[in-house]
């Protein structure tokens, strides 16, 4: 009788002990898997960030299929209060990117012209003249501000009126401000999140016209360039980047143009900071593009 209670103890204590051991393998199954997803949340944070070799970060690799989408851009209606006399409070702040078809090569650039861009924002109009060196990427941003213009309610009828359509930069935030290191201001991205595109991607261009080497494989991007944000080689959308200060990068960004008037809007974005006292993130000071439109002026014989 005894060695039958013995028996069945040692049963009981050996079904605890497997179920114990069990129970181990789960709970050490369970953290492995959260340290799996902790690790991957970690690296998109990495990769988001300040480092150089994705500094000027752009659009995600899923705009590389064009797509035509003639929904209107989801807003907000929430602008935080301005930091800054000159800037209004903004009421519309568009949370979405329209994505097109590629009908920049259907711009032609006049060759007796300086071309160039308006950018239409709560603070005030900054002005960007193009580089001759870059036409592919200014017949793009033409393509993009224009895609908002204006057009005849009844083609031919110049009594019809006009109407407005939504252009693809219409009330897009400058979504991201770097205040040490390299010192820019990234805007171009209707999303807000540094992710959208218009669907298709551009060629580089003007990469390294005569810029100061840096050391380290770096060059000086001077004060008052405008460049394209890219993900890596041929990979410019819509997005850019102006430079406030001297900022040394690796010539890895097509440079566009050049600011003519209204650095100073760009200086008291950065002068106020970056949200939570980063040096890498939100401006404080909410820069918000109502419209990008293209311009002309004639160039004055020499």
């Amino acid at each position: 009788m005894a060695s039958k209670d013995r028996e069945r103890a040692e049963n009981k204590l050996k079904r605890e002990l497997e179920q114990l051991e069990a129970s181990k393998q789960a709970s050490a199954s369970e953290r492995k898997s959260r340290i799996v997803i902790i690790g991957a949340v970690a690296l998109v944070v990495i990769l988001g960030g300040i480092g150089i070799s994705k500094a000027m970060n752009g659009s995600s690799s899923s705009s590389d299929t064009a797509s035509t989408d003639t929904s209107s851009n989801s807003t907000s209606t929430t602008g935080d209060k301005p930091t800054v006399a000159d800037c209004k409070q903004v009421k519309t702040i568009s949370t979405k990117a329209k994505k097109y078809n590629p009908g920049y090569d259907q711009i032609q650039l006049a060759k007796d012209k300086t071309l160039g861009m308006f950018l239409k924002t709560n603070c005030g109009d900054i002005e960007v003249e193009f580089e001759a060196n870059a036409p592919t990427l200014t017949k793009n941003m033409i393509f993009l501000a224009n895609t908002g213009a204006p057009v005849q309610r009844i083609p031919g009828d110049d009594k019809s009126g006009v109407k407005n359509i939504e252009g693809y930069f219409d009330n897009s935030p400058c979504h991201r401000l770097t205040t040490s290191g390299i010192f820019v201001l990234q805007c171009g991205d209707p999303t807000g999140t540094g992710t959208g595109g218009p669907g298709y991607t551009v060629i580089d261009e003007n990469m390294n016209p005569g810029l100061k080497d840096a050391g380290n494989g770096s060059v000086i991007y001077p004060r008052l360039t405008v460049a394209m944000a890219n993900s890596g080689p041929n990979t410019n959308g819509s997005q850019f980047f102006i430079l406030y200060k001297d900022s040394p990068l690796p010539p890895n960004y097509s440079v566009i143009g050049t600011v003519t008037k209204g650095i100073e809007i760009v200086d008291k974005v950065a002068a106020a900071g970056v949200k939570g006292g980063e040096t890498d993130g939100s401006p404080i000071q909410q820069l918000v593009m109502s419209k990008i439109n293209s311009f002309e002026k004639y160039q004055l014989p020499q």
